[in-house]
């Protein structure tokens, strides 16, 4: 009879380290996930500086207006009379 005792104890306690290791790796996945999240917007953030140190925030010249139809005028103004369009 202690025998068998002594093996439900034993039985119970790997069953409790079980649990508790189940538990750890389930963290440890979590925290893989947010590694990999936080290294994605790292990337993303080193894009982003280079856009901006490169210029990438300067207005871009309209290529749908030649430059010489726009001389002159103002945004949204059509030519008058005569103007080329």
């Amino acid at each position: 009879m202690k025998g068998i005792r002594e093996k439900e104890t034993e039985i119970s306690q790997l069953n409790e380290k079980n649990q508790n290791l189940t538990r750890q790796l389930d963290q440890l996945v979590v925290s893989r996930e947010e590694m990999g999240k936080l290294s994605q917007m790292a990337v993303e953030i080193q894009a982003l500086h280079s856009h901006v140190s490169l210029g990438g925030t300067r207005p871009q010249p309209r290529r749908d207006v030649p430059p010489a139809a726009a001389a002159g005028r103002r945004r949204g103004e059509r030519a008058g009379p005569g103007g080329a369009e």
